[in-house]
C-alpha cells in the first residue's frame, strides 16, 4: 500500500464520516457466528490430532541417530537466515536454506521417539549462486511429526541451522482438524519505521502456539527500491533474518503467495522493466521454499487430507490493469481463473481455502477510490462474477477467501445483504488477517476510534474489523464441527481482539 493509496484513503474517509457508532466486538453477532466459546489456544502440546495407529517406521526406515543434533550449536555466519519448509505432501517436503554460494551442507531429517532421534535421511547439497540449498525430501510417513535442520560439512559437523519442525500432510480420506497460523504484510520501505516494526514479534507469538501450516497471503518482505540482484537479496535477507521470520518459518512448513512488495509497491505487470521484474521474481524463488516450473508460476493448490484444499492464487504478475472497468478486465489470466474453478469444482475435502492477497469482498463507502479498486477483485467485476457464479452454479460448498495487503484485519461478508446478487453470496466468509507487522491502514484508525463504522465496515456485513499493526492471526478448521474458529490477537497489548467460530 502507498502513501499516495493512503492520502487518497484518508480524505475519502473524512469526507463520508457519517456516524459515530460504536461497536461491541463482544456480541455474538449474526447466523453463522459464534463467540460464546471459547478458552484463549494453549501453547503447548501437538497442533491437530494424528491418526489414530498410525506406524511410521515401515513407512520411513528411521534408524537411531549417530549423535544428539540439537546439542551442536547453531552456526549464525552458516545459516544466517534460518531454515524453511514448504510444498508439504503426506510423503515429504522441500527443505530450504541459505548459505553461501557453493557452499555445501548436509541435510538431516528426523523423528523424535522415545526423547530418542532416530534419522530418516542425511544428504548433501550445495547452494547455488544466490546462496539457496533446496532439497527435495520423499518417503515419509503421512501425518507425522518431523524435526530436519542443516549441517556444516566441515569440522566433523561443528554448526548446525536452526531446527526445524514439519508435519506431513495426513491420509486421504481424514477429516481430523487443521490449525493454520495465518499472516501478511510484514515490514515497510522505510528503514527508520522498519526499525520500529522488527524483530517481529507477532511471527514470533504465533511460533509459540503449535500450527500443522503457515499461510501467507503476501508481502512477505518490502523490496520497495531495490533494482539490482544485489539489492534485492539484501532486502530479503535483512528481513528473513529477524528472530520472528527465523521462529516461525521453523516452527511448521509454509504455503505462500507473494503481492507486490516483493516486486516493488503497487507495480503494473504490463509497464514494469522486464529486467526489473526478471530479479524479484529469481529473488522471490531463491528465498522461499518452492519449487520453481518454467513459467515460474506462482498460483497453485495443496491438499490436506480431506480436511482443505487450498488453491494459491497470484493477483499481482498477471493483471492488466490497463483493463480495468471493462467488460474484458482481466485481473488473472484466463488459465489461472479455469485453474481455480476447476481445483475448487474437483475437491474432496470439506473445506475450500482460496488464498487471494487482496480482497474478494465488496468493500463499501470509504474503499470506493480508483485506486482501491485496482487492488481488488472488485474492480475486475467480470472475473469475480464468473468465479462466484461458478461456484454458486456448481454447488460448491465451505469456499472461504483469506486475503491481506489493506494493513488492517476483518472477518465479514464478501457481499453486504441487499447487494444486487440477490444475496447469493451473502454467507460466504472472508478473512483478512494480519497484518504480521506494518504500518497502519488509517481507515483502520478511525474505525477503531467508532468513527464512521458503516462507511468503512458496516455492522451487517463484518461482523468483526482492527486497525492495530501487530496482529497473530490463526484458523482451527474442524470439519466435525463443520466450523472455523478464527482468533485474532494484538501482540503488543496481549489483547485477544476476536475469537469466534464461524460457519456457513
Amino acid at each position: 500500500m502507498s502513501r499516495a493509496h493512503v492520502a487518497k484513503m484518508i480524505a475519502t474517509a473524512t469526507a463520508l464520516l457519517m456516524t459515530h457508532a460504536g461497536c461491541d466486538k463482544d456480541d455474538a453477532g449474526p447466523v453463522g457466528v459464534n463467540c460464546d466459546l471459547v478458552p484463549r489456544v494453549t501453547k503447548r502440546g501437538p497442533a491437530s490430532p494424528t491418526t489414530a495407529g498410525l506406524d511410521p517406521q515401515p513407512i520411513d526406515g528411521a534408524a537411531a541417530a549417530a549423535f544428539d543434533y540439537t546439542a551442536l550449536s547453531e552456526d549464525l555466519v552458516a545459516f544466517p537466515l534460518g531454515v524453511q519448509a514448504g510444498e508439504t505432501t503426506l510423503d515429504g517436503f522441500l527443505a530450504w536454506t541459505h548459505t553461501a554460494p557453493a557452499a555445501m551442507a548436509t541435510l538431516r531429517v528426523w523423528r523424535d521417539v522415545d526423547g530418542e532421534p532416530m534419522t530418516v535421511l542425511e544428504t548433501e547439497a550445495t547452494a547455488d549462486a544466490s546462496g539457496a540449498i533446496k532439497v527435495d525430501v520423499e518417503g515419509l510417513a503421512a501425518d507425522t511429526v518431523y524435526a530436519y535442520g542443516f549441517f556444516t560439512t566441515a569440522n566433523n559437523d561443528a554448526g548446525r541451522s536452526l531446527i526445524g519442525r514439519v508435519k506431513t500432510a495426513p491420509p486421504a480420506g481424514s477429516k481430523q482438524q487443521l490449525t493454520l497460523a495465518t499472516t501478511t504484510c510484514v515490514g515497510t520501505s522505510s528503514p527508520s519505521e522498519l526499525a520500529e516494526l522488527v524483530p517481529f514479534v507477532a511471527l514470533s507469538e504465533m511460533a509459540q502456539e503449535p500450527a500443522d501450516l503457515l499461510l501467507h497471503v503476501g508481502d512477505i518482505v518490502y523490496n520497495d527500491g531495490a533494482l539490482t540482484a544485489e539489492d534485492y537479496a539484501a532486502s530479503w535477507g535483512a528481513q528473513l533474518s529477524q528472530a520472528g521470520y527465523r521462529e516461525l518459518l521453523a516452527s511448521t512448513s509454509w504455503f505462500m503467495s507473494w503481492d507486490d512488495h516483493e516486486v516493488t509497491d503497487n507495480y503494473d505487470p504490463e509497464t514494469i522493466d522486464p529486467a526489473r521484474f526478471a530479479i524479484a521474481q529469481d529473488a522471490f524463488f531463491s528465498h522461499v521454499a518452492r519449487r520453481r516450473d518454467e513459467a515460474s508460476r506462482v498460483w497453485t493448490s495443496h491438499q490436506w487430507g480431506d480436511t482443505a484444499t487450498i488453491v494459491v492464487t497470484d493477483l499481482r504478475s498477471e493483471r492488466k490493469p490497463s483493463t480495468l472497468g471493462t467488460p474484458a478486465a482481466e485481473f488473472v489470466s484466463p488459465a489461472q481463473l479455469e485453474f481455480i474453478k476447476t481445483t475448487l469444482a474437483n475437491s474432496t475435502a470439506h473445506f475450500k481455502i482460496v488464498f487471494s492477497s487482496v480482497n474478494m469482498t465488496a468493500m463499501p463507502g470509504a474503499w470506493m477510490t480508483p485506486l482501491s479498486l485496482n487492488d481488488r477483485w472488485s474492480g475486475y467485476a467480470a472475473q469475480r462474477t464468473e468465479l462466484l457464479q461458478f461456484i454458486k452454479d456448481s454447488d460448491i460448498k465451505n469456499v472461504w477467501f483469506i486475503a491481506g495487503d489493506i494493513h488492517m484485519g476483518f472477518v465479514g461478508r464478501i457481499d453486504r445483504p441487499g447487494d444486487a446478487d440477490d444475496g447469493a453470496f451473502d454467507n460466504m466468509w472472508e478473512l483478512t488477517v494480519g497484518p504480521g507487522a506494518s504500518d497502519v491502514n488509517p481507515l483502520g484508525l478511525l474505525y477503531e476510534d467508532g468513527l464512521s463504522i458503516d462507511t468503512i465496515l458496516p455492522e451487517d456485513q463484518f461482523v468483526f474489523g482492527h486497525g492495530r499493526s501487530q496482529v497473530a492471526t490463526k484458523l482451527i478448521l474442524d470439519p466435525g464441527t463443520d466450523t472455523i474458529r478464527a482468533i485474532y490477537t494484538d501482540v503488543l497489548t496481549d489483547e485477544v481482539l476476536f475469537d469466534c467460530e464461524l460457519q456457513q
